[in-house]
C-alpha cells in the first residue's frame, strides 16, 4: 500500500512519552536509506481511516529525516489485530533495546491495561479465573514471569512517586534498578530523593559501570549528600563534617541490612567452605570497632564490646 511518510503513526499501545529513540540508530539507518533506498521494512495496519505502525519506528524516524512528510512510500499494510499489534510492540522492545527496565515496564504497564480491558484473551490463555497478574502477563508475552514481576514492582514504585520513570529509563537492567530503587526508598526514610537527584545518580551508576548493591547504594548516597566544596580560611581546607557523617551512617545502615539478610544464611554459612569468606567479614567488622572506638573514646569501651 502507498502512503505518505507524513500520515504513518505509530503502534497504538507504544507509549510515545517515554520510548526512547536511539539517535546513533537513527543516523544508521538514514544513512542506509540514502545508499540502497528504503525496502518496504515497516508493517503496518489501516484502523479508522489511520495508518498504524506495528514495528519500524526508528526505520520510521530515519524516513522522515531523509525523504521528509510528504514523500510517499509503499509498504505492507495487513489486518492485525489488537493483541497481534502489543506482541509485535513486546518483540520490537526487546530487539532494539534487550532488557533495558524502562521499555520492558512500559510493555507491561501496556499489556496490563489491555488484559483488564480484553478478559476474552485472558480467557484464551488460561482456562479457569486466576488472579496472579503477573502469572497472566507473561504467558501472553512469553515472557519469564520474574520479569514481568519486577516490572509490576517498579510500576508501582513510579504510581506511588517513589521512584523516578526517567531514572528507570536509564538504568540498563531489571537487577540494577530493582537495587537502586531499594537504595532509594531506604534513603527516602531519612532524606527525600528528588527526581532530578535519581536521574543524576542513576547516570553516575550506568557510567560508573559499578552495578553491585554496594555500588548502586554507594552512588545515590553520594547524590543525596554531595562532598561540599573544600572551602579555605586562613589557608586551612574546612569542610562539612555533618554531611560527611551522614553518608558513613547511610553506608552502615545498609551494610546492617545485609548482615541481617547473612542471618537467613546462618546454617549454610556455618559450613566449612564459606571459612575464608567469613574470616573476611570478621577482619573488617573488627576495623570498624577499633575506627568506632577512636571516635568514641576508650571510657565508652564496654558499650563497644557489648
Amino acid at each position: 500500500m502507498k502512503v505518505k511518510i507524513g500520515d504513518l503513526t505509530p503502534n497504538p499501545f507504544r507509549n510515545i512519552a517515554h520510548y526512547p529513540i536511539d539517535k546513533v540508530k537513527v543516523e544508521a539507518l538514514a544513512a542506509s536509506i540514502g545508499q540502497t533506498g528504503f525496502w518496504d521494512n515497516i508493517l503496518a495496519r489501516k484502523v479508522n481511516g489511520k495508518v498504524q505502525i506495528a514495528y519500524g519506528h526508528h526505520r520510521l524516524a530515519a524516513l522522515r529525516k531523509v525523504k521528509g512528510t510528504d514523500d510517499v512510500i509503499d509498504i505492507p499494510v495487513k489486518d492485525l489485530d489488537d493483541a497481534t499489534m502489543l506482541k509485535i510492540m513486546a518483540n520490537e522492545n526487546m530487539d532494539e533495546w534487550r532488557m533495558r527496565p524502562g521499555v520492558i515496564n512500559e510493555t507491561v504497564a501496556a499489556t496490563k491495561k489491555f488484559l483488564e480491558e480484553h478478559p476474552e484473551e485472558v480467557r484464551k490463555l488460561l482456562p479457569v479465573s486466576v488472579k496472579d497478574t503477573a502469572l497472566v502477563i507473561a504467558k501472553f508475552l512469553n515472557w519469564p514471569r520474574h520479569r514481568v514481576t519486577d516490572a509490576l514492582a517498579s510500576i508501582s514504585d513510579h504510581k506511588k512517586g517513589a521512584i523516578a520513570i526517567e531514572a528507570s529509563h536509564t538504568l540498563t537492567s531489571q537487577q540494577s534498578e530493582r537495587r537502586f530503587a531499594s537504595a532509594v526508598k531506604s534513603l527516602s526514610k531519612s532524606t527525600p530523593v528528588s527526581p532530578e537527584v535519581q536521574v543524576r545518580a542513576a547516570k553516575r551508576i550506568v557510567e560508573g559501570g559499578d552495578m553491585s548493591e554496594a555500588g548502586i547504594r554507594a552512588a545515590v548516597v553520594d547524590e543525596v549528600y554531595p562532598t561540599p566544596a573544600k572551602k579555605k580560611e586562613s589557608g586551612l581546607p574546612i569542610m562539612e563534617l555533618r554531611d560527611e557523617i551522614k553518608k558513613a551512617k547511610m553506608a552502615f545502615d545498609a551494610l546492617r541490612e545485609q548482615l541481617v539478610g547473612l542471618m537467613s544464611w546462618k546454617d549454610q554459612i556455618r559450613d566449612c567452605d564459606y571459612q575464608k569468606e567469613i574470616l573476611a567479614l570478621s577482619i573488617s567488622a573488627n576495623a570498624f570497632l577499633q575506627i568506632y572506638k577512636s571516635f568514641i573514646g576508650g571510657n565508652n569501651e564496654k558499650q563497644v564490646q557489648g
